[in-house]
């Protein structure tokens, strides 16, 4: 390298650092692919508890549903029918 001249240097270093520079934009590029993946992993995984979350609550209506009709309780035909107890006194 001694034997470059001055200009050839310059032109050795200057190639460097726009390799250099190149170099980090890649890897920033990579975090930026990394972080996006993150996010869209975070934002299907919170659909999916959502959507899960939403199947449990309609299966767990339908079974309150059930129970109330095999043990009377909810029906509103029984609940008018029945008398107060401070009406009675």
């Amino acid at each position: 390298m001694d034997n470059f001249s001055p200009e050839d240097k310059y032109q050795l270093r200057r190639f460097e650092m726009i390799a250099e520079k190149k170099n980090l934009e890649a890897q920033r590029a990579r975090q930026e692919l990394e972080r996006l993946i993150l996010d869209l992993e975070h934002k299907y995984t919170l659909r999916e508890n959502i959507k899960a979350m939403n199947d449990s609550a309609q299966l767990i209506k339908i079974e309150n549903e059930q129970t109330h009709k095999e043990n009377g309780k909810g029906s509103a035909n029984l609940m008018g029918a029945t008398t107060p107890i401070s009406s009675l006194g």
